[in-house]
C-alpha cells in the first residue's frame, strides 16, 4: 500500500522515499508553526473551543461524545490526582 500525503491545497505530495524521509524528519517547519501558535495564544488572538470538561475517569463517556459528532469543540479531561 502506498501512502501519498495530501497537502492543505488538495494537491498530492509525490516524492521518492528519501525525499519523504527528509520531509518527515525536518522539524523546523513544525517548530516555526508552534512558535507562531503560542504567540497568537499569548496575544489573545486565538481561543480554544472547549465544549465540555469531564473527569479523567469518564474518558469512555468523553470518547462516546466525540464520536457522536453532535457538538463542536474539544473535551478536556483534567486529572488533578496525577499532578
Amino acid at each position: 500500500m502506498n501512502f501519498v500525503p495530501t497537502l492543505p491545497n488538495g494537491k498530492s505530495l509525490k516524492s521518492n522515499s528519501m525525499e519523504w524521509v527528509t520531509l518527515m524528519f525536518n522539524r523546523r517547519p513544525f517548530l516555526e508553526d508552534w512558535a507562531r501558535l503560542f504567540k497568537l495564544l499569548e496575544e489573545g488572538k486565538l481561543k480554544s473551543a472547549i465544549a465540555k470538561e469531564l473527569p479523567i475517569l469518564e474518558a469512555a463517556r468523553a470518547n462516546a461524545l466525540l464520536e457522536s459528532g453532535k457538538f463542536i469543540g474539544n473535551i478536556v479531561l483534567p486529572a488533578p490526582e496525577l499532578l
